[in-house]
């Protein structure tokens, strides 16, 4: 049965871009044509994605199941297929035809090394016999270096003189995991009004970021005293065990 898969259009797109194909380790009529995949941040989580064609006839029904050989990293697969995965489009291939594969890995921060060993078990019908191969791939992963958070928004938009207006600014979280992040705000000849009357503003969906996520910090800007101009609002950002120092830019208009 010809079953349609759901796959993120970005993993389609590098999945890919691949080199000739490569042999599989007991010549069956399915390869795998790269098994060099991203780097993958420790105590994060990322989607693998494998790129396979048919060779030398036709492979159909196939299904994978995905083993972690590395203590702590974990897989999960597409919501779709639940316990095994198969190809993006359906579970077939024919002679020549390329396709891939998904699956999500949780790689928590206190792995050690710096690769995830994974193994692909595959059960495939070729030639109207049930076969079996398996193949193995090795997961870049590395601790985080650089910076926990990064300021997204650069420019708030306008506002009119003598009026208030609600402001967003996005984060985005660099780290596993930057907790408590709080912001006060700076802003010369504008007024600054934090949520519940506070002393500073937090994130709109909670205090904490992961890896990736982005997330905004609002505060009403009243400009009742405030001259048309291009004003340059500052934002001192603390989380646990950082802080980063940041600036939009605000337009007042007549």
């Amino acid at each position: 049965m010809r079953v349609k898969r759901i796959w993120p259009a970005a993993l389609l797109a590098a999945a890919l871009l691949i080199p000739a194909p490569a042999a599989s380790a007991k010549g069956a009529n399915l390869d795998l044509l790269k098994s060099e995949v991203a780097t993958i941040i420790k105590g994060t989580g990322a989607w693998v994605a494998l790129s396979w064609t048919a060779t030398g006839g036709d492979v159909a029904d196939v299904t994978m199941t995905v083993e972690s050989r590395t203590d702590g990293v974990a897989v999960t697969y597409p919501q779709n297929t639940a316990d095994h995965t198969s190809f993006w489009d359906n579970d077939s291939l024919v002679d020549g035809e390329i396709d891939y594969t998904a699956f999500y890995l949780d790689v928590p921060e206190a792995t050690s090394g710096q690769e995830a060993k994974i193994r692909i078990h595959v059960q495939m019908t070729v030639d109207g016999k049930r076969e079996k191969d398996k193949f193995d791939v090795k997961v870049p992963i590395v601790a985080h270096t650089g910076a926990d958070l990064e300021q997204v928004t650069n420019n708030v938009g306008s506002i009119a003189a003598g009026q208030t207006r609600w402001v967003e600014v996005a984060f985005t979280g660099m780290a596993p995991s930057t907790q408590n992040v709080s912001a006060v705000v700076s802003a010369p000849g504008l007024a600054i009004i934090y949520p519940a009357e506070g002393a500073s503003t937090s994130l709109h969906h909670d205090a904490e970021l992961s890896y990736g996520e982005t997330d905004v910090v609002r505060f009403l800007v009243d400009a009742a005293a405030a001259n048309p101009g291009i004003y340059e609002v500052g934002l001192d950002t603390t989380y646990d065990g950082g802080s980063l120092a940041g600036v939009v830019t605000l337009e007042v208009t007549g």
